[in-house]
């Protein structure tokens, strides 16, 4: 258990829900408090020169200073093997960064870290007769008995030790797999957030806008934010499907209600209510008219807004007729972009935060992407470029065409522009001083949901089954793909890092192209000439 600092205790003293809340989080979380790792003194000898210059004669660093010092740090980190995560001057969170980002994928996702027990675990029992000069297997059952069970009916017993092989392998098999399943499980809310009697009950009466809150990850998340209390406004395209949410919201608060009364709890009084509205973030007037409808239902003030909707495709290059540019493009960065820039005066007012969806894949993306690369269309790209007042060629490196088209690493690319977006978007809210809202990027992790399973229909057969068959063993389920961003939604702001990738319960780490100052205003830029031009 960690030593709790003094500012920790002061904090905690605050209320009688944040004495609860804390408590639950050192029972819980245990080194994954997430609330109190921000709560640790900053290193020290991290000022530079130029910052000691300016508190020695008195003046306070200028705007040009504090960029020139950001850059210099990030310099300095970068070079090194690793660069661990830190607080930038201007409010965006510095992610922490490898020498090879590759490398965080497979020994921090949760289920590449399964798939690396199980492929070690095997090597290690077929290796063990060369290392140690004893196999594991002369320790199964089969060679124990007949070698040290002196019960003689055993012995003669032609099926005793078959029989007993067979069981203890699959016993075996089923613990190892067990195993798995759960190092893949990775990061989960503690109990007390999900048990029935036991909520977050500041979350009661705040306002949420999910997209694609009907299916997957989206529909997890606002089951449970319903269950708290909060209202979620979820945009979708199959917007039949959010009354039967809500229907299955009603029945669930019901039982866990009646559960609540007969051990003597006090439950949540009643559910959030769940309300729909059509949403294609691939046609930019649908969502200028679901943003309008959420404006209204919200009265003027979201808490949460939760870009969460995405699609993932294999197949070949499709380009969206009202804007000319590459689908992906558009419906996993354009729309969201989008809405939140008409929603963010709402999220302003209610000094709230913005959550983006990105994914561990982005570090497989396009570092070199620029945005008007996505443009498939020319006249598309000569419009945006003249729109900007800037030469075409400033703002586009390598065109995509159907022969250099890939839609896997499109994918990759638009969740390393979620990154990008998130950080731009928190520098921009940071440097008002009368607003409080802040942006996170957040990684689900490798989860087992609809997209995942439209990637599956371009394999071949054999391989989309041996794909359908490990998929459930190393990919997370909807409900615990989502809870990194429940947490992000009921954490308090001044516990979290403005501007930072969460993966698994904490800061992730990120491809150091990530944090790519430029490439994030210009992506900016970019995207809002399209969406002024459309």
């Amino acid at each position: 258990m960690r030593v709790m600092h003094e500012r920790d205790l002061c904090w905690c003293q605050g209320s009688k829900a944040r004495q609860e809340f804390v408590a639950g989080q050192l029972l819980f979380f245990g080194e994954h408090a997430l609330f109190l790792k921000k709560l640790e003194d900053p290193p020290a000898g991290n000022v530079t020169t130029t910052m000691e210059d300016s508190s020695i004669t008195g003046d306070a660093p200028t705007a040009q200073q504090k960029q020139a010092t950001d850059s210099a740090t990030r310099r300095t980190t970068r070079s090194s093997f690793s660069a661990p995560g830190h607080m930038d001057g201007d409010g965006v969170y510095s992610d922490r960064v490898l020498f090879c980002s590759r490398l965080s994928f497979f020994f921090s996702d949760p289920g590449m870290l399964s798939l690396l027990f199980m492929i070690s675990s095997l090597c290690f029992i077929l290796a063990s007769r060369y290392i140690f000069g004893i196999s594991v297997l002369e320790f199964m059952p089969a060679e124990l008995l007949g070698q040290y069970v002196a019960n003689e009916w055993l012995e003669s017993c032609p099926y005793a030790s078959s029989i007993a092989t067979a069981l203890s392998m699959t016993l075996y098999a089923y613990m190892w797999q067990a195993l798995a399943r759960k190092i893949a499980k990775g990061y989960s809310l503690p109990e007390r957030f999900t048990t029935p009697g036991q909520f977050p009950s500041w979350m009661r009466g705040k306002v949420a806008v999910v997209t694609g809150g009907n299916r997957g990850i989206g529909r997890e998340t606002t089951r449970q934010l319903a269950l708290w209390g909060v209202h979620v406004l979820v945009g979708c395209r199959r917007v039949e499907e959010v009354p039967l949410l809500a229907e299955q919201v009603a029945r669930e608060h019901a039982q866990n209600k009646a559960q609540c009364k007969r051990k003597g709890r006090v439950a949540c009084p009643s559910p959030g209510e769940i309300r729909g509205f059509y949403l294609d973030l691939c046609d930019f007037e649908s969502v200028r008219r679901f943003a309008a409808w959420a404006l209204v239902e919200s009265r003027g003030k979201v808490d949460i807004l939760l870009n969460n909707a995405s699609i993932s495709s294999s197949g070949k290059l499709t380009v969206e007729q009202n804007t000319g540019f590459e689908k992906h493009f558009v419906t996993n960065h354009l729309g969201p972009f989008l809405l939140t820039n008409l929603l963010i005066p709402a999220v302003k007012a209610a000094h709230g935060r913005v959550i983006t969806v990105s994914s561990v894949a982005h570090i497989f993306g396009d570092c070199n992407f620029r945005p008007l690369d996505a443009a498939i269309r020319p006249e598309a790209a000569e419009a945006v470029a003249s729109a900007l007042d800037r030469p075409l060629e400033e703002l586009q490196s390598k065109p995509i065409t159907e022969k250099n088209y890939n839609g896997r690493v499109m994918f990759n690319t638009t969740k390393l522009a979620n990154i990008w977006f998130t950080k731009e978007l928190q520098r921009r809210v940071a440097q008002e001083r009368k607003s409080r809202a802040v942006a996170y990027a957040v990684n689900p992790g490798l989860v087992c949901t609809c997209m995942k399973s439209s990637q599956g229909k371009d394999l071949p057969f054999l391989v989309k089954s041996i794909y359908d068959l490990i998929c459930p063993l190393f990919c997370k389920k909807p409900a615990q793909a989502a809870a990194t961003q429940l947490l992000l939604c009921m954490s308090d702001k001044e516990q979290l890092e403005g501007g930072a990738y969460y993966s698994d319960g904490k800061t992730g780490w990120v491809d150091q192209h990530a944090l790519d100052d430029q490439k994030q205003r210009e992506l900016w830029e970019v995207s809002e000439a399209i969406c002024e031009l459309n």
